[in-house]
């Protein structure tokens, strides 16, 4: 099901180029959405990013793949996730098989009568 992420040697890149890439797709599992968070952060890692920049991954990552298996998928381990990062300048992106929502309807996170809130940040 996973491929691993595959290196590039840093000898042939520019400053611009990927220097890992990893795009797969994967059940609306939260036990496969965690292992690949995991594999993500395992990867990070051994790129030399820092602590605060691994961690706001974590988060961001993690709640995209949840919001997906929840919302999108509403939780039917059949429908799939795909997703693909890169790296040196990190970027994910996670697609679900959901119908999709409008913006105008997500109440803003950053309202002071939601930032105490444990959800709504996705």
């Amino acid at each position: 099901m996973s491929k691993p992420a595959i290196p590039i040697p840093s000898s042939v890149l520019n400053h611009a180029d990927v220097v890992w890439r990893k795009q797969e797709t994967i059940p609306s599992s939260p036990h496969v959405a965690v292992e690949l968070v995991c594999t993500v952060l395992d990867q990070l890692s051994g790129c030399d990013w820092n602590d605060k920049q691994i961690f706001g991954i974590h988060l961001a990552m993690e709640e995209a793949l949840m919001n997906a298996i929840k919302h999108g998928n509403q939780g039917d381990q059949s429908k799939l996730i795909a997703n693909e990062l890169t790296e040196p300048r990190f970027h994910a992106q996670i697609t679900d098989q959901g119908s999709g929502f409008s913006m105008a309807n997500v109440p803003d996170p950053t309202n002071s009568e939601n930032l105490e809130l444990p959800t709504g940040r996705g």
